[in-house]
């Protein structure tokens, strides 16, 4: 979305600002996943989707003039971590200190400006055992908690054959591939029966992912954080 056409809704001051159509979808997603079956969770979050890496700084530098931004409460800002975690959580502590003027801690953990309005962000995949952002991406995160469908084979016995067949394809073009999670992600969409065809947010609808896992936690508990 350019940032130019980002409007919030009144009815839902809780917004989650996503990175791309992808994370857009899934979090839209988990959301309904919470709904279902957590019991504090409030319906009063509204996913906006920045766009790539480079939107969602500019969106947070302009956040304070988009329409009805003063009726808005918190904001949690999710991203890629991509291949520099440290990377990533240093440029959203620079956008958050400009717009609000906090000093974020690494963890992301929620924080509120001088005017009451909760911020946190979020890397994705997540945090590691010692609690800090890991490298990678929303498909990394997918990949760790894809749940075992009624298929011919299983998670455990397709996952390792995919790997295979990307370790040659990448020996036989004789070049890595830019993006390997997304090949990773797509191609065991792609060799079920159940789920071929679909995008990530899709596939989350239909129980490709385990919604409750652990590595869903902290992302859980900073959802539910921001709500009253």
């Amino acid at each position: 979305m350019k940032t130019e056409n980002i409007k919030f809704n009144p009815e839902k001051p809780y917004v989650i600002i996503c990175e791309g159509a992808d994370e857009y979808h899934f979090m839209i997603a988990y959301l309904n996943y919470l709904e279902r079956t957590e019991r504090l969770f409030q319906d009063c979050h509204h996913v906006i989707d920045f766009g790539g890496i480079d939107d969602v700084g500019k969106g947070i530098d302009d956040i304070k003039i988009y329409p009805h931004y003063e009726e808005m409460k918190g904001f949690l800002i999710i991203r890629d971590a991509e291949t520099n975690a440290t990377s990533a959580v240093d440029s959203l502590q620079h956008h958050i200190r400009q717009t609000w003027g906090l000093e974020m801690e690494a963890t992301g953990q929620i924080q509120k400006d001088e005017e009451g309005v909760k911020v946190g962000f979020f890397l994705l995949p997540g945090v590691n055992e010692d609690g800090h952002f890991r490298n990678g991406t929303l498909e990394d995160l997918c990949l760790d908690i894809i749940t075992d469908a009624e298929e011919p084979i299983s998670v455990s016995n397709l996952l390792p054959e995919i790997d295979k067949y990307l370790y040659k394809i990448q020996e036989t073009r004789g070049a890595e591939m830019r993006h390997l999670h997304k090949n990773k992600l797509y191609l065991y969409l792609s060799s079920t029966d159940t789920f071929v065809g679909s995008k990530v947010g899709e596939a989350a609808k239909c129980g490709a992912f385990n919604l409750n896992s652990d590595k869903l936690a902290y992302l859980k508990d900073m959802i539910l954080q921001m709500q009253d």
